[in-house]
């Protein structure tokens, strides 16, 4: 005890060695497996091919809509929520609120022929 208390430096260090030793082995790990591997495999069945088996047995499903009229379909009862309309947010939330918000052009009305004004000529004035 009284070589530990004169010697604190050597036994940190010593310490600070083996914790430092086990922290590279235990990360380190094994080697031997590969960091990036593939499961494309010839012989296993390949997951797009059972993908495809299942969507071809759904197209051969009917379905019977003569549930809709029994009865106890009819008893269900809806408990579903109506969600009140909310107030829209800006259109651009990323962008500075000191910033001026640019104001959308103005859609061009399209006024039929018939209502359209002839564009007044310019009638000529006299200077005195």
């Amino acid at each position: 005890m009284d070589f530990l208390k004169k010697n604190k430096m050597v036994t940190g260090g010593v310490i600070l060695a083996v914790v430092l030793l086990l922290g590279v082995l235990f990360f380190s790990g094994n080697t031997n497996t590969p960091t990036l591997s593939s499961s494309a495999d010839p012989s296993e069945p390949s997951v797009s091919r059972d993908l495809l088996v299942t969507l071809s047995n759904l197209h051969t499903l009917r379905l019977d809509g003569s549930i809709f009229s029994n009865p106890a379909f009819i008893s269900l009862t809806d408990y579903g929520v109506i969600i009140p309309p909310q107030p829209v947010g800006r259109r651009n939330p990323f962008l500075s609120l000191t910033a001026p918000t640019p104001v959308p052009p103005a859609p061009a009305a399209s006024t039929p022929a018939s209502t359209k004004t002839k564009t007044p000529t310019k009638t000529p004035t006299t200077t005195h």
